[in-house]
């Protein structure tokens, strides 16, 4: 019989190996990642990565991981938030393979205090679009879209320039708005980032 999506959901986070994640310097992240076929979204392989990267992302108490951060340069992220806070919706266990982003209102733009697990100990200033709409392809094959705005935009945004190998501090405007993490808190006193966020997940035909 058919396995249900919760079923293939759980299958998902039953052990997994948590994996290296890729410094910045090495070459995989500055390739642009290739797209999953269907037939490689439903292989074993696939479903094996997938597993170590849930485990990975939830050992590094990330947001988001992407494949070509543990040195597979394929168009796959894993998003996974448990918000702290009303502001900032949390976001459900998702794996986005070849994911699609468009900018519907590109005047519009938020500032983000980014870090990343790619390059430890420093944070950075970012200016991103404050919406964004993903089209992507689910573990089973199905299309689905997400709308995002605020800081979850921002968010989306960084996990899928590692798809073009783009890092966080390719975008920086202005080299004083990058700082180490322990000098970080009190840039963020004068200069606060975005603190709000929501996020909707839709079908799509």
């Amino acid at each position: 019989p058919r396995s249900s999506r919760a079923e293939l959901k759980m299958n998902f986070l039953r052990g997994g190996t948590i994996l290296k994640v890729l410094k910045m310097g090495h070459p995989v992240l500055r390739q642009k990642a290739a797209p999953y076929t269907l037939a490689e979204i439903k292989s074993a392989e696939t479903k094996t990565l997938i597993q170590n990267m849930i485990a990975t992302l939830r050992d590094q108490k990330g947001l988001g991981l992407a494949a070509p951060q543990v040195g597979v340069s394929k168009q796959l992220l894993i998003l996974e938030l448990k918000s702290e806070t009303s502001d900032i919706d949390s976001i459900p266990l998702t794996i986005a393979f070849n994911p699609k982003l468009e900018f519907p209102l590109k005047h519009d733009t938020v500032q983000m205090w980014e870090s990343c697990f790619s390059v430890p100990g420093y944070v950075g200033r970012i200016q991103r679009f404050a919406n964004t709409i993903m089209d992507y392809t689910d573990e089973e094959g199905n299309p689905k879209r997400l709308a995002a705005t605020g800081y979850l935009s921002g968010a989306l945004q960084h996990e899928a320039d590692h798809l073009t190998g783009t890092l966080f501090m390719d975008r920086l405007k202005n080299m004083q708005e990058l700082a180490e993490e322990s000098e970080w808190e009190e840039l963020f006193k004068t200069q606060p980032g975005c603190q709000e966020g929501r996020i909707k997940f839709y079908e799509r035909k």
